[in-house]
């Protein structure tokens, strides 16, 4: 009978030898195999993406039924690292039929109690202390409940057959589920990921037989706090080329926009930043950019966008001989509080940005987040639709306004990020 591999990435050899003992004592050895690989922690910035690179191949072409993933993988001395906490993320991301777990050998200090809790949180199958694996109390019984049934110790019945490791291309984000990611998964046609039920995904054909992965979940509030968090974990876990934003925002008080249209952010800035005197309020400034280059893409696409949206929904074509859909490419606000006053603008004019034309509670968490994290490796997009002009608020075009947004977003993957040229 082949062996099961239980997969170990820990620096530590001597913690190998110790734990390869235990199972020849207890005769799990005849049933399991571990399966050690080192990390070469000489370039600590590369750890996380060396590691990944080199392990997905070995744990999908063997009979892996665990993964045990050391927590502090780069150890200098100076600062608990939290790599290994990344890599077992990631690893459960790629694996996801694959129980994942962190180990360590560490409560020295409440730095490592910390790390240990963050990890506990995180959404992987558990921690253990490596003295629990290699101790005298851990014997068959334990590793059965450790692999969650699984697998099976008499043949290989129970033994899941590997699913084909899916690398996202895109990540969608809203910041409510109604109407805003409602239309996210009809118009995409997403279903539920196993593992989780705020996760769905499916797949996007861009033309000439190619489709790209799409990964999409919500916010359970809205508000920057909220998409920090929910950014930073899909960020972490699945590591998408893009992350995109869509949704419904408030527009300026102007003739020139109508409900429904589509704002496609140029920049995004908070305003209520500063330091607060007796008689004043210095404003401090957070601004993140989109690239120039898409920026001038979508210009020249917008147009045959906007008319192919309203072309493909003859239901409102009444609506839009007199209403006629638009995209606008103009910086965005984002606040911490929701806005009814349609004299914000003109005050947002004065203080940031006269170009300004919309308002969300999302928008600059999102994009700093994809500035920071994994080294700026993922782009963010902000596409929101108005849904109302910041005056007497109500909810009569948010369905319709989320609508457009995401015939947006879908036309802006296959045309701009993903064009298909025969």
């Amino acid at each position: 009978m082949e062996k099961r591999i239980l997969y170990l990435i820990d620096t530590d050899q001597d913690y190998f030898t110790r734990l390869k003992k235990r199972f020849e004592i207890i005769k799990l050895d005849q049933d399991f195999e571990i399966k050690p690989y080192y990390p070469d922690t000489t370039l600590p910035d590369q750890v996380v993406e060396n590691v990944i690179n080199e392990t997905t191949k070995e744990i999908n072409d063997l009979k892996v039924v665990a993964i045990f993933v050391d927590m502090v993988i780069v150890e200098d001395g100076t600062r608990v690292d939290p790599s290994g906490v990344i890599i077992a993320l990631r690893l459960k991301s790629l694996f996801q039929h694959i129980p994942v777990y962190l180990i360590t050998g560490k409560f020295v200090n409440d730095e490592y109690i910390d790390v240990f809790s963050s990890a506990t949180m995180e959404h992987i199958d558990g921690v253990f202390s490596k003295n629990f694996l290699s101790g005298k109390m851990f014997d068959l019984f334990r590793l059965q409940k450790i692999l969650k049934g699984k697998t099976s110790l008499s043949g290989t019945d129970n033994i899941q057959i590997k699913p084909e490791i899916i690398k996202y291309d895109v990540a969608i984000t809203t910041a409510l589920y109604e109407d805003e990611f409602e239309n996210v998964i009809k118009i995409f046609n997403l279903q539920k990921l196993n593992y989780t039920e705020n996760f769905y995904q499916g797949t996007l054909d861009v033309g000439g037989n190619n489709k790209i992965n799409i990964i999409a979940t919500h916010q359970y509030e809205s508000g920057m706090v909220e998409a920090a968090v929910f950014t930073t974990f899909i960020l972490n876990r699945f590591n998408p080329k893009y992350l995109i934003m869509t949704g419904v925002c408030g527009g300026k008080n102007d003739s020139k926009i109508n409900f429904g249209d589509i704002v496609f952010a140029t920049k995004l800035y908070t305003f209520h930043k500063g330091k607060l005197n007796p008689t004043d309020f210095a404003y401090e400034s957070e601004i993140c950019k989109i690239d120039d280059q898409t920026i001038v893409r979508v210009r020249t696409a917008r147009k045959t966008i906007a008319r192919g949206i309203m072309d493909s929904d003859p239901t409102r074509s009444s609506h839009y001989e007199s209403n006629p859909l638009k995209i606008h490419i103009e910086p965005m606000c984002c606040s911490d509080f929701v806005i009814n006053d349609d004299g914000f603008f003109k005050l947002i004019s004065k203080l940031k940005d006269r170009k300004t034309i919309a308002v969300d509670m999302e928008s600059y968490a999102v994009a700093r987040s994809c500035e920071i994290i994994n080294n700026g490796f993922t782009k963010a997009y902000i596409i929101k639709s108005v849904m109302d002009k910041m005056k007497k608020k109500n909810d009569d075009y948010k369905s319709y306004a989320a609508y457009t947004s995401v015939e947006f977003l879908k036309n802006f993957l296959t045309r701009i990020l993903f064009p298909h040229t025969p």
